[in-house]
């Protein structure tokens, strides 16, 4: 699945922090997506196809949260608890939708994604018992945090940003590494963003 956003240098970057215990045991993870109607975020197209159903089928909601979700996912393994927070998804470009889920491991999630709202904002901040990682979904860089030190990490994006992505799938093709994002994993994704909508 084109969960892309794996193999991009900064989100490789913040999993090989997590990993080393640099911010000790997680406890939470928050992310919080607010964009105005004419926001910067997102890639301007000519006929805006995220707004339309028969395109996009979810509009903006489905369109980015995905990949911040599957972040989570890759990051955290395997959820236990999903909750819906309140959501409003009738108008693709006034979406408002939040959620809360708990991973096995114990990590606590909250996640906002606001798409009618009067700033923009992007952000996603990671406790742990020593220390915080922050970071955003369209910036390279990334802030550690640890007993009042702070270290910023900076990374380039690639030209075409699958290519990380592609790469890994023709070396899973050609029997040379592992799948690197599975349609079992793309399920639970799924699955997340229906009760965040309210459609389970």
């Amino acid at each position: 699945m084109a969960h892309y956003r794996r193999e991009l240098p900064v989100f490789k970057k913040v999993k090989t922090l997590l990993d080393s215990n640099s911010i000790g045991k997680v406890a939470s993870v928050k992310i919080v997506i607010k964009q105005k109607d004419n926001t910067s975020l997102i890639a301007k197209t000519e006929n805006n196809w995220r707004l339309n159903q028969e395109i996009s089928g979810g509009g903006y909601f489905h369109d980015i949260a995905p990949h911040q979700i599957d972040l989570m996912c890759h990051y955290f393994g395997e959820v236990e608890i999903i909750k819906k927070g309140f959501q409003d998804v009738a108008q693709y470009s006034k979406q408002n939708v939040a959620g809360e889920m708990i991973f096995k491991n114990g990590v606590k999630f909250t996640g906002l994604w606001n798409f009618n709202a009067s700033e923009d904002m992007d952000s996603c901040i990671i406790h742990g018992e020593k220390g915080r990682i922050v970071f955003s979904f369209y910036n390279d860089t990334i802030s550690l945090s640890v007993c009042e030190k702070t270290e910023i990490y900076k990374y380039d994006t690639p030209e075409h940003v699958q290519q990380p992505m592609i790469d890994k799938t023709v070396h899973y093709f050609l029997s040379n590494s592992l799948n690197p994002c599975s349609v079992c994993e793309a399920a639970v994704v799924t699955q997340i963003m229906d009760v965040f909508c309210g459609i389970k």
